[in-house]
């Protein structure tokens, strides 16, 4: 019986853990950002936004997002943190999207 590993979750800090295999246009969405990548997952991305193999650790902001390194298997990151801070000139926390699909 395989462990359901949440693609996406809300931490207690008000942080979010993302799965590095979660489909980098579904993460877009889900942080309402774009992201002009080659790569198909997170993991692909926060690869080439490191311009190296992720360690636990590394970190980086995109936009108003703060992204962290916080587990990897083998050559690749498996899960990181995202923190979501108020994009510059606004006070408020963009709210992060909601799981409605819009047809």
């Amino acid at each position: 019986h395989d462990e359901v590993i949440e693609e996406f979750s809300e931490l207690e800090d008000g942080r979010f853990k993302v799965a590095c295999d979660m489909n980098i246009d579904d993460f877009c969405e889900q942080f309402n950002i774009e992201i002009e990548t080659e790569s198909t997952t997170v993991n692909g991305w926060v690869t080439e936004m490191l311009d190296k193999i992720a360690e636990e650790g590394d970190s980086f902001t995109y936009a108003h997002l703060e992204i962290a390194v916080t587990e990897t298997d083998s050559n690749k990151a498996e899960f990181v943190s995202v923190t979501v801070n108020a994009p510059e000139g606004e006070e408020e926390v963009p709210a992060v999207a909601e799981q409605e699909q819009y047809n």
